[in-house]
């Protein structure tokens, strides 16, 4: 499943969401525990259906939204990981479309 994929089953239409289905795709589909603010951006850029490159100008404030949210945990600067119920809640919701 791509990251254009995941973006399109999740409803993506912000900055935010594509930093969620970057990490979905990172996480579930290559099996990465953690990824770094540079793999998540590249990650983003893969989703063309969806990618702006405002959103990478954004991205710092995308991230910071999404740890405040506890749907992404900082586990040392700049370096990402799902929040565990997020990676469930995702999980269920890809395996259902």
């Amino acid at each position: 499943m791509t990251t254009n994929t995941i973006a399109s089953r999740l409803g993506a239409k912000k900055g935010n969401d594509i930093v969620i289905a970057a990490c979905a795709h990172l996480s579930l589909a290559k099996g990465a525990d953690t990824f770094t603010r540079s793999n998540i951006l590249a990650e983003m850029k893969l989703a063309t259906n969806y990618y702006k490159q405002t959103m990478s100008k954004n991205l710092s404030n995308s991230l910071k939204t999404l740890v405040n949210q506890n749907k992404l945990l900082e586990t040392a600067t700049d370096t990402y990981a799902l929040e565990a119920s997020t990676k469930a809640q995702l999980e269920a919701q890809l395996s259902e479309n």
